[in-house]
Parts: C-alpha cells; sequence; structure tokens
C-alpha cells in the first residue's frame, strides 16, 4: 500500500477526525469534530468524497458563532488528523481552512440529525462549513514515519 493510499484510508475508516486551529495567541486549538469523509458513517456523502480521495479535501460542520470560525479569519491554517491509536495509524492533512456558508455546499452536507446543533435546519445562520485544502499529509504508519507534498 502507498503512503497516499495509506492516508486515504485512514481518513475514510476513522470514526472522528481531529481539527487544529491557531488561537489568537499563536497556540494550537484542537477539538474532535465528526469524520464526514467516513462512507460507514456517512455514506450520502461518499461520492462527494469519491471525488477527493487524491487531494483529501476536507468538510466538516461548524457553528458560526464557534471559536474555530475566528481563529480561521485570523490565520487560516490548520490540520486535521485521524487516528487508529491501537493499530498505532495516524494522518495529519496539513494545509489551508477556509469558512464558508455557500448554500449549494450546506445542503450537499447536511445530516438530518444535525438539527441537535442548528434547530433552524439546512438555513440556520449558525450553520457554516470548513473546508481544509491539504497541501501535505504526514503520519505513522505502525512502526513507519511518514510525509508528502499533495501540491506537486
Amino acid at each position: 500500500m502507498t503512503e497516499r493510499e495509506f492516508a486515504r484510508l485512514t481518513t475514510e475508516v476513522a470514526d472522528r477526525a481531529y481539527l487544529t486551529t491557531v488561537g489568537a495567541d499563536g497556540y494550537p486549538r484542537t477539538r474532535a469534530m465528526l469524520n464526514l469523509r467516513n462512507p460507514s458513517l456517512y455514506p450520502s456523502l461518499s461520492g462527494l468524497f469519491a471525488a477527493h480521495r487524491d487531494d483529501l479535501l476536507v468538510y466538516f460542520g461548524t457553528n458560526t458563532a464557534s471559536h474555530k470560525v475566528g481563529e480561521i479569519a485570523a490565520c487560516a491554517r490548520g490540520c486535521a488528523y485521524y487516528c487508529h491509536p491501537t493499530r498505532w495509524h495516524g494522518v495529519s492533512l496539513i494545509g489551508d481552512l477556509e469558512v464558508t456558508r455557500d448554500r449549494e455546499l450546506r445542503i450537499l452536507l447536511w445530516q438530518d440529525a444535525w438539527t441537535a446543533y442548528y434547530p433552524a435546519g439546512v438555513e440556520d445562520p449558525d450553520y457554516s462549513v470548513v473546508v481544509l485544502r491539504p497541501h501535505a499529509v504526514s503520519g505513522w504508519n505502525g512502526r513507519e514515519a511518514f510525509r508528502y507534498d499533495l501540491t506537486g
């Protein structure tokens, strides 16, 4: 299995992802996020992410009023981390973040259970999407570390 295939598989089977942004004080802030790339958890999104198997594009639903939205506005650098601790597997996608309220994308990603977070549904003004466009991947596959560039 190539490093690229390993990274793709890890992002698709992890039950959650961890998003790291940079706080106003310059220190990292990490939080658990729903792993929308996992087809067993979000089968309706598998077609969307199939088109991004090589570039490893990531989407996260988030509250517009969350701290991470302000952090991304101030510093658009971050990463998402996916892991399988019992297998000693982990992948970090490092890249540029943006927050969007693109209506089509919000509809495409929408999950009915999210009304717990966004009571007004897909049109809730507190529902936004974080986009991570990775440019580098690093990780750990058992006893082997790896890193590669997605831009070249």
